[in-house]
């Protein structure tokens, strides 16, 4: 059996999920032969999104605070470096829209019947 490339993207650790998730439902691909379609994360730009937004197990929310900035995360700087081509461009575009105006901050677990505005 092939085992691929991707299998040791295991994510045993607390994280924004709903980052991710945000990217993938409101990023669109601005131009080229695939212009308006969503922009869908690939494994490697999954895992990158997975680590830097990772949540310290520890963190909570004070009452009366909107959301815990930096103190809530293990990493608050990222670098990539790979080759030409391999996607950083729409990597970095995306996660610009993300920390814009999407949920890029920790604001506590949810407990049940939250929505996102």
């Amino acid at each position: 059996m092939a085992t691929s490339p991707f299998d040791d993207f295991v994510v045993d650790f607390p994280t924004l999920w709903v980052a991710i998730d945000w990217v993938e439902r409101h990023c669109v691909i601005p131009d080229g032969f695939k212009k308006g379609t969503p922009y869908i994360l690939s494994e490697w730009q999954s895992w990158y999104y997975a680590n830097h937004y990772r949540v310290k197990p520890g963190a909570k929310l004070r009452p009366g605070e909107p959301g815990l900035g930096a103190p809530a995360f293990w990493n608050r700087r990222s670098q990539v470096i790979m080759p030409q081509k391999a996607g950083k461009g729409p990597l970095t575009a995306s996660q610009c829209c993300l920390e814009a105006v999407g949920p890029a901050m920790f604001a506590g677990w949810e407990k049940g019947g939250e929505t996102y505005d």
